[in-house]
């Protein structure tokens, strides 16, 4: 009201989904009827018996889960979105890509970056626009990327690179929007190698949900 100006703050969205994720875990670990189950992946969906076939990443064994509701939220490549494919002869979809490459890296917050704003990177290096996301902790999220028919001929050689300090050498010298540590730069260039070029794409559906599969898709899905 008046002269007050209101609050913003912004946070990625995968950090909205691990403090609902801390929450659940908090709060319902004693429940019957919440049990979490990382490092697992779903292999298949079937729809008709309204059960999913699961493996652990860790040991390896399979086993299946029933369920009355399905919510999928697991990407491009979703399992459950194919259950609604193979159940329903008038279901449509599109997949499209955003045409970048990119890497994402999370480190210490600078203190030239705000705490609760988004910045952006534009030209942060030849042919590379960055975007940087406040998270918890007071760290930040670093994602650059390049257009793919940049990548091969535009974007350097060292960002390409496999070793931490070939990256760490180019990031002091070309990295002009803010300084960083000693550490930092390492830990920055040790994270940029650790890690494939993402892609992303996305998908439009003509229908999100099915009463007979027991399914909607939401998020990613």
């Amino acid at each position: 009201t008046g002269d007050t100006k209101p609050e913003n703050y912004i946070v990625d969205r995968n950090f909205v989904t691990a403090a609902l994720s801390r929450y659940a875990n908090e709060t319902l670990k004693s429940s019957e009827y919440y049990t979490a189950m990382y490092e697992t992946e779903m292999l298949y969906v079937d729809h008709e018996n309204h059960r999913v076939l699961v493996r652990n990443k860790r040991t390896r064994e399979e086993e299946y889960i029933s369920y009355d509701l399905l919510v999928g939220a697991d990407g491009i490549r979703s399992t459950v979105r194919e259950a609604l494919v193979k159940k329903h002869y008038d279901f449509e979809l599109s997949v499209g890509d955003i045409f970048n490459s990119f890497k994402a890296v999370h480190i210490a917050r600078p203190d030239a970056l705000s705490h609760e704003s988004m910045s952006l990177l534009p030209n942060c290096f030849p042919c590379c626009n960055g975007i940087v996301l406040p998270e918890t902790g007071d760290l930040v999220n670093i994602s650059i990327g390049a257009n793919h028919n940049d990548f091969d001929t535009n974007v350097a050689d060292e960002l390409k690179s496999d070793d931490p300090a070939v990256v760490c050498a180019y990031l002091k010298k070309n990295f002009k929007a803010f300084t960083l540590t000693e550490e930092g730069y390492m830990d920055f260039a040790t994270q940029w190698v650790n890690q494939r070029w993402n892609r992303t794409g996305m998908v439009h559906c003509n229908r999100y949900s099915s009463a007979e599969c027991k399914i909607v898709l939401m998020g990613d899905a």
